[in-house]
């Protein structure tokens, strides 16, 4: 196996999946949705922010460190932007309203 494929593979070994929209990094769970913010949202949303959660912590914890690295002593996933501020970035689009 090349270098790059060791590399690939060693990023994807610390992540499991617990739902559509959370995984686990080194088995520390992401940031979980609200049950009612997760009733309203499509499941394109959900996966949106699952992919947006994995994309950060794989930049953070494996492309800038050269490795795969569970997050520090007494950090977690859940210091990032707040459930709120996120979803402004997924909002469905407002159907055109007629005249």
């Amino acid at each position: 196996m090349n270098l790059y494929l060791s590399q690939l593979k060693a990023a994807l070994q610390p992540i499991g999946f617990l739902n559509d929209a959370q995984f686990t990094w080194f088995g520390a769970p992401s940031e979980a949705l609200g049950t009612a913010v997760r009733r309203v949202l499509a499941p394109e949303t959900a996966r949106s922010f699952l992919r947006h959660q994995l994309r950060q912590t794989l930049y953070s914890q494996f492309y800038t460190k050269g490795a795969p690295l569970p997050h520090a002593d007494g950090a977690d996933m859940n210091g990032r932007a707040k459930i709120p501020v996120l979803l402004l970035h997924w909002r469905q689009p407002v159907e055109a309203q007629g005249p």
